[in-house]
């Protein structure tokens, strides 16, 4: 079996770059027959490329913001911090750094607006996948392999230890931007995997973004300048553990039988980074669709639950889907907002017991929460309960538990061309089948939005519709 020098791959990407051609020629016969493997980042594996990781943040935030392979750079792909513009941060560097930077900066998708929501994912593989060959660059190892950070698994759903002890700027990857609760040690909650369980790519796409993904953001860092908030969140190293993770869960779900897209105008989009040696590439959503040909694997993917969900949102216009909603936007601010739905016709009790009876396939109640919208990141997590009675304790909350939303994407970015406002469908079927069956249904339907927090005063949160959808 042949060696593949670092010499032999950048001979190999220039060579690629002057014909046009994809990424799959630069990964050489060794990689594609002995794939690197990402380890859950506290397995000894895991902990063990934590530390080399930690070697190249620290080497890579030395490099100068120009330099296409430092800190600073790979960050504002992402999308250039908000004290700042894209513009005038491009204006400092030298006169020959500046086209790439023009090209690669504040192309996150799709939370500039700039495609649609079925690119998130493959966008942010090609971001982790190119980071991770810079990485090895940087430290000249070839073997090196991003961890990923599994936290819906209770036994890791702490940030991993090498991430906050030292709790220093001394440790490349502590960050002082982050909740004080995670950073000392507190685990992530209210996480789930209900993404996994939708059958079409544009509602797992959408579902995985918008709630798990946006949760994650949120829950770990502040609304100024941390995780929480898209123009800061890839400053943060966990950052790349987080996305390492998100990569995972895609390609468990195509491990399931689960397609993307076939479509021309998807596999065909094209996107700008750099590569390992630190030089232009377009990359080409086709080549990534599948982390098969792609040099790397996991060593656990997640296994599909077996009951399905089909995303309501589409058909939220719909008047035989709609059970009940909101008459108007929900303004949201630092306190508990109860909203009563309006009914087309007869009681809710009447009509949710009707609705319950005659549910058959795989037909559920959803509980769909869209348009989201906010003038900065609140910087907390707002949990929904369905006929939350008054005066419930915080310890008697979770039997009325319908779910999380966040507002990570839901904040107009300086420099983005629009923004397409964050949606999510909560399955309640068997929510209202226990309120139905424990006298918790009354002649109104109330739906209760508590933020898990202090809210940024200026945030000014807003949910479009709130509605009770059969789909």
């Amino acid at each position: 079996m042949s060696k593949i020098s670092r010499r032999t791959v950048i001979k190999a990407t220039a060579a690629g770059l002057a014909l046009g051609a994809s990424p799959l020629i630069w990964l050489g016969s060794e990689a594609q027959e002995r794939p690197r493997i990402r380890y859950e980042a506290s397995t000894p594996q895991g902990l063990a490329m934590l530390d080399k990781y930690a070697r190249a943040v620290a080497l890579m935030k030395t490099k100068g913001v120009g330099d296409p392979c430092s800190w600073v750079f790979s960050w504002f792909t992402h999308w250039v911090r908000s004290d700042s513009s894209k513009s005038a941060q491009i204006a400092l560097l030298p006169e020959g750094q500046r086209p790439l930077a023009s090209d690669m900066w504040n192309t996150c998708q799709n939370h500039g607006g700039q495609t649609t929501e079925d690119m998130f994912l493959p966008w942010h593989r090609m971001y982790v996948y190119f980071f991770e060959r810079i990485v090895q660059m940087t430290l000249r190892d070839p073997s090196f392999a991003l961890p990923y950070w599994n936290y819906t698994n209770p036994a890791t759903a702490s940030l991993p230890r090498p991430f906050i002890s030292p709790a220093s700027g001394s440790n490349s990857l502590w960050a002082d931007t982050r909740n004080p609760g995670p950073n000392n040690g507190d685990p992530l909650r209210n996480l789930n995997l209900d993404a996994l369980r939708q059958t079409t790519y544009s509602g797992f796409c959408a579902t995985l973004d918008n709630g798990l993904h946006g949760n994650v953001h949120v829950a770990i860092g502040n609304s100024s300048r941390g995780m929480g908030a898209v123009p800061w969140a890839a400053g943060d190293p966990i950052f790349w553990m987080h996305h390492s993770n998100i990569d995972r869960l895609w390609a468990s779900w195509n491990a399931a039988g689960r397609t993307n897209p076939t479509s021309f105008a998807w596999l065909s989009q094209n996107f700008v980074f750099a590569n390992d040696a630190c030089q232009k590439v377009v990359a080409k959503v086709g080549d990534f669709s599948s982390i098969a040909t792609l040099g790397y694997t996991y060593d656990r993917l997640e296994p599909i639950p077996r009951t399905r969900l089909s995303s309501p949102l589409p058909y939220l216009g719909d008047s035989h889907a709609v059970v009940e909603k909101t008459l108007g936007p929900v303004e949201l601010d630092g306190q508990a907002k109860r909203v009563e739905l309006s009914p087309p016709a007869a009681s809710s009790k009447a009509l949710l017991g009707t609705r319950l009876k005659g549910l058959s396939g795989e037909r559920k109640l959803y509980l769909a929460v869209d348009d989201l919208m906010s003038n900065t990141a609140p910087g907390v997590l707002y949990n929904i309960y369905l006929n939350l009675p008054d005066g419930t304790a915080p310890a008697d909350l979770s039997p009325f538990y319908a779910g999380t939303i966040n507002f990570f994407g839901a904040v107009m970015l300086d420099g983005a061309s629009k923004m397409e406002a964050p949606a999510l469908a909560f399955d309640v079927t068997d929510l209202v089948r226990r309120l139905n069956a424990n006298g918790g249904l009354n002649d109104t339907v109330s739906v209760t939005v508590i933020p898990d927090g202090d809210v940024a005063a200026d945030a000014k949160p807003m949910i479009g519709t709130i509605a009770l959808v059969e789909h």
